[in-house]
């Protein structure tokens, strides 16, 4: 099935080093998407659009092409890289770029694609280290890096044990997640609200047992943790970790990495947020300067 949106004429649109590339995003559900469509038409290139909602930011916008309807990548994933791979060819695309979590289900059929055009994505090994929250600490403490102390857990019992023995404050959460989906942020003494992520509603929750007056100190120490999740969430195949909360002013960055070399890089202050430890939904860009000596 295929809904084209916006679609102009195919006259060939000079961009600063005079090539046009036709090029091909997925995820037009994110708004990202829709701002890298912009830059890229701005640019001079076409865009393109492969979405598995209907409903998606990029269907109407002018800075695109054409969009089509593909399978989903999770529940459909042979079915979404061969219907990639026809639109790259009926499309003539020149460059790939897959957006959010199709990333994964992209490297997965690279190979095929890239048989037809470039496709801008690490191997799948390289992502899994990337994104495992573990892993890539580790991978960053090997590289010389300052890292927050971290554990990983992987059954209920290693989660209470650790509660016992860890001091300080700590933030729970899935060595998977994406915004902010289950963490657990700590429980700071003296405060009457609890930063959480309900599994279920995905909503905040509040509590007013930190100021309950007479408290023992079993008591006040259990009110300070979180019970673990149950087997069914946590487990050697889906482990979590517990890393040491930093406090101080939270700041996320963006690099475009390119065969060893930053070719990209954006520094923002993440003020605004779905709920207290959610997505970014306004990003407001920031100077290094200050921090460049840190």
């Amino acid at each position: 099935m295929t809904t084209e949106f916006a679609r102009r004429d195919q006259r060939v649109l000079q961009g600063q080093a005079g090539q046009t590339y036709r090029v091909l995003l997925t995820g037009g559900r994110a708004p990202v998407t829709l701002d890298l469509a912009r830059m890229l038409h701005r640019s001079g290139h076409l865009v393109f659009i492969a979405e598995s909602m209907e409903r998606h930011l990029c269907r109407t916008s002018s800075a695109v092409e054409q969009c089509v309807l593909v399978p989903s990548p999770r529940h459909h994933t042979q079915e979404y890289l061969s219907a990639l791979e026809h639109w790259v060819k009926i499309w003539q695309i020149d460059v790939l770029i897959p957006m959010c979590e199709e990333v994964f289900y992209v490297a997965a059929g690279a190979e095929r694609l890239r048989q037809h055009c470039r496709v801008l994505v690490s191997s799948l090994e390289q992502l899994h280290v990337l994104h495992h929250k573990y892993d890539f600490n580790m991978l960053a403490k090997s590289m010389g890096l300052s890292v927050p102390d971290t554990h990983l857990i992987q059954t209920p019992q290693e989660w209470l044990e650790k509660q016992h023995v860890l001091k300080g404050d700590w933030v729970w959460k899935p060595v998977y997640s994406r915004f902010a989906a289950k963490v657990r942020m700590p429980r700071l003494e003296g405060s009457n609200i609890v930063i959480n992520k309900d599994e279920n509603k995905n909503v905040n929750r509040r509590t007013e047992e930190l100021h309950r007056p007479q408290i023992s100190a079993p008591e006040k120490l259990n009110s300070l943790h979180h019970d673990p999740p149950g087997e069914d969430t946590l487990s050697p195949a889906s482990p979590w970790v517990a890393q040491q909360y930093i406090h101080g002013r939270g700041l996320c960055t963006y690099s475009v990495v390119h065969e060893g070399h930053i070719v990209a890089h954006a520094a923002y202050d993440s003020r605004y947020r779905t709920g207290n430890v959610g997505a970014s939904v306004f990003l407001n860009r920031c100077s290094m300067k200050a921090h460049a000596h840190g």
